[in-house]
């Protein structure tokens, strides 16, 4: 019996091994039509939510609720069939030419510091080009993955050895990287940290490099929120509800309006039309109002609103 439940652990820990190595060295892994499904989704997704950020608003400016989504939807399927387009490119090609992809980046980061680069929120990272503004990180993050790629294939096992494996890796990453932290946009310049930081585990780097670049990551996350005002108020309006000067809990009470009629906090009202309808819990800010307003539940509160509490 012992020997019985042994050859049935040992059979189980196999089909474990077995099925691990599927899932991470598997056809389903470096399967194209994997990846390409992932990137379909997500697109789809990403439509999906500008749609519902967007529809209020637009109708609140009196214009098509679909405006946005139109847009971004037409931007959305011509990545799509540039996307698809790219993917019968040799391999070879995108080798020889990373290092002029990954300078056009660059260039296109630096032009942000000209008189071309425009300021949104307090971040320096958009160009403006006779009225079409874009923003150079994008185009600077798949310019990275390409570098990245190509160098890391360059080496081989090499990359195996941590000190071979940063460099010249880490200075290709801490250019455009550092370009994006000096325009304020943190947010991005993490999503560059993530690219980098997928690009070593999936090319073989020794696990040690990552445990060393939590620490530094964490230390320089801490620093660059307490150096910010505006975003210890968001953190802070995050955590304790104090939403300081700037109104920083905007955000988080949109998030609690939609989960209102989850939590039963729906309130009823009569429209103009006399069809009843629901509104979420009303908030203060400017924007909410505007939004309200454009359902018809903001002006005014004795008709509209069976208990309005502004």
């Amino acid at each position: 019996m012992v020997r019985a439940s042994g050859g049935g652990g040992h059979t189980l820990s196999t089909k474990l091994r077995h099925l691990w190595h599927q899932l991470v060295d598997g056809p389903l892994f470096h399967s194209y039509w994997a990846l390409a499904g992932a990137v379909i989704m997500l697109t789809a997704i990403g439509m999906m939510m500008v749609l519902s950020a967007s529809a209020v608003e637009a109708i609140a400016e009196d214009s098509s609720a679909y405006f946005l989504f139109q847009r971004q939807a037409m931007f959305g399927v011509a990545g799509l069939v540039a996307m698809i387009g790219l993917s019968f490119v040799p391999a070879w090609l995108y080798r020889k030419f990373s290092w002029v992809l990954w300078a056009l980046g660059v260039g296109l980061l630096l032009l942000v510091f000209s008189p071309l680069g425009e300021e949104v929120n307090g971040n320096r990272n958009w160009l403006n080009l006779g009225g079409l503004t874009l923003q150079p990180s994008e185009a600077a993050k798949l310019a990275l993955c390409v570098w990245l790629a190509a160098q890391f294939a360059k080496q081989g096992d090499e990359i195996k050895d941590w000190k071979k494996a940063l460099w010249p890796s880490a200075i290709g990453f801490l250019v455009p990287t550092g370009l994006v932290a000096a325009g304020g946009d943190m947010g991005t310049a993490i999503v560059f940290v993530l690219i980098y930081a997928a690009a070593l585990f999936f090319a073989g780097a020794p696990l040690k490099i990552f445990a060393g670049a939590a620490v530094l990551g964490i230390v320089g996350g801490v620093g660059a929120i307490i150096t910010a005002p505006h975003r210890v108020d968001r953190i802070t309006g995050w955590l304790f509800g104090e939403c300081g000067a700037t109104d920083a809990c905007w955000q988080a009470e949109q998030g609690l309006n939609a989960l209102a009629p989850v939590a039963g906090g729906e309130w009823a009202w009569v429209s103009p039309g006399s069809s009843t309808t629901t509104c979420p819990r009303p908030t203060t800010t400017t924007s909410s109002r505007s939004s309200a307003r454009s359902w018809g539940c903001w002006e005014p509160p004795s008709s509209c609103c069976s208990s309005p509490s502004w």
